[in-house]
């Protein structure tokens, strides 16, 4: 079955001002948004697993690429987050997950060649009592 994803918009963190200097154009910008969080959840086989996201928007290059907080649409941000490269491993995390909750892999068992053929659970009594010392196996 498929595995289908949502995208939830939970956050948005901006600064107030970006000095011009530092992105090299002729004014300031006002409520530059810096950081976008988000849930992404996905959904395969009637289980569903929910992975918190965040995207670090770059700064804009020039004035023409930059829309202030005030102006700013869900659309644009949905876009800015689909089109983050960093999806594909979200995605790839929250399907491992969820098959490991479709089929949860087997218990490990470890084993050791040394270890006596018959377990004995604590307080049980035993026929064949592991020797204590040599004299009791017979040899001195």
């Amino acid at each position: 079955m498929a595995i289908s994803f949502e995208i939830k918009i939970t956050g948005i963190k901006r600064k107030k001002v970006v000095p011009a200097a530092e992105l090299n154009l002729e004014s300031d910008l006002a409520d530059v948004i810096s950081h976008v969080r988000y849930d992404m959840t996905g959904t395969k086989e009637g289980h569903s697993y929910n992975f918190p996201c965040e995207f670090i928007v770059p700064l804009p290059k020039s004035v023409e690429d930059f829309i202030a907080l005030s102006s700013i649409s869900e659309e644009v941000v949905m876009s800015w987050i689909e089109n983050d490269p960093s999806n594909d491993g979200y995605k790839q995390h929250i399907e491992i997950y969820l098959d490991k909750m479709i089929t949860p892999p087997e218990e490990e068992t470890y084993f050791e060649d040394w270890l006596p053929e018959t377990i004995v659970e604590a307080g049980e009594a035993q026929d064949d009592p592991v020797p204590t010392s040599i004299s009791e196996e017979g040899g001195d």
